[in-house]
């Protein structure tokens, strides 16, 4: 026995909405462009950190891998702060021009400018907020520091813990 199919309209109005629902949930894109096609850029995830008296809170933040981030900081103290994103080298580097500057009366403080990821500077005037961005790379641990006159000395610094990102995603 031979099975004849038919293009009946019960079968086209099938076909008709299985194209529909394809179409509607977004399952074509993987199908129409094939295994190789781009995936799509993550959202920045967007952490909220308050720069206090001499403190950031929070302590610790935990981000992932090839995602973007927006770091928010609200200063809600009446002091200035300013937030500078970068390893212990970086924040060394920072620190030592910071006690330089000291040390001359007059010099003007100039803002570390870095492009490379998981990097960035703002200053952040009392009762403002700021913000950086940025994408980290590698996988491990940097800091958030200001180096303000004594607040760094004094535990002004966030870590920041870069995980890898999971199979599937970001």
């Amino acid at each position: 026995m031979r099975l004849r199919i038919c293009p009946t309209p019960v079968a086209s109005i099938i076909a008709s909405i299985i194209a529909f629902l394809v179409a509607s949930l977004g399952l074509a894109g993987p199908l129409a462009h094939g295994a190789g096609a781009a995936a799509k850029k993550p959202a920045p995830l967007i952490v909220n950190i308050e720069a206090g008296a001499v403190r950031y809170a929070p302590r610790v933040i935990t981000v992932t891998a090839g995602r973007p981030v927006i770091l928010r900081i609200t200063n809600s103290s009446n002091i200035d702060h300013e937030a500078l994103l970068g390893d212990e080298k970086v924040q060394n580097a920072h620190a030592k021009e910071m006690k330089d500057m000291a040390a001359m009366p007059g010099m003007a403080h100039e803002d570390p400018k870095s492009t490379k990821p998981g990097e960035g500077f703002v200053d952040v005037a009392p009762k403002k907020t700021a913000e950086i961005k940025t994408t980290f790379s590698k996988v491990g641990r940097t800091i958030l520091g200001c180096h303000l006159p004594g607040h760094y000395e004094g535990g002004m610094r966030l870590t920041v813990i870069v995980k890898a990102p999971t199979l599937g995603g970001v």
